[in-house]
């Protein structure tokens, strides 16, 4: 009896670790006229001005979902939906499983555009070994590399220990990469996160 339990125990843990990553959703791009998208993404930015107020931020998230929903394959975008879930969590959320949600989310958005690599994607695909996939990506990809580490080493961390440790050498390999290509990215971001 006391083997069942424990593998029950062993079971729900590794459940609770298993996540879809962003590289594995596909999206098909809705229709947005020219001007409809430059309306949208100025009122999204004017709106990301005053994203330490909770309300202006997740008009700006809606509005980026919007535009990555017309063009699925912009960088920009996805970069502004992981920063900006990474900060609604960090800065703006006090629940702990609504805070673990849009960190998973914020690191889905991130993998999405680190797979707009299509080097990186392909790597992905075949061996499943994201680590060394890691040496694709450029100096372009820098800031979604760094985003989608810290929100998934948030999410990992609130997941708990099973979750830390299965992500654990992806994360470091992430920060290491962003340490590579550019080692004073958001005014010394990587070496704040080596400290914390």
């Amino acid at each position: 009896m006391k083997a069942i339990w424990f593998m029950l125990i062993i079971l729900s843990v590794v459940s609770c670790t298993t996540r879809k990553a962003g590289w594995e959703k596909s999206q098909v791009a809705k229709v947005m006229s020219a001007a409809d998208f430059k309306a949208t993404e100025q009122q999204a930015m004017e709106l990301w001005k005053q994203r330490h107020v909770l309300e202006s931020l997740q008009q700006s998230l809606n509005l980026l979902k919007d535009l990555h929903s017309a063009k699925p394959d912009d960088i920009e975008i996805l970069t502004y939906l992981t920063r900006g879930h990474y900060l609604m969590a960090d800065a703006h959320l006090e629940n702990a499983d609504e805070k673990k949600k849009v960190f998973e989310q914020a690191a889905s958005y991130g993998e999405m555009g680190m797979a707009l690599n299509a080097e990186f994607k392909a790597s992905v695909a075949q061996d499943e070994d994201v680590e060394k996939a890691l040496k694709y990506l450029t100096l372009r990809e820098v800031p979604i590399i760094y985003w989608t580490a810290a929100s998934l080493g948030k999410w990992a961390k609130m997941t708990g220990i099973a979750a830390a440790l299965k992500y654990k050498t992806r994360i470091k390999a992430m920060i290491s990469k962003v340490e590579e290509l550019q080692p004073d990215y958001f005014f010394g971001a990587v070496p704040r996160y080596w400290g914390g």
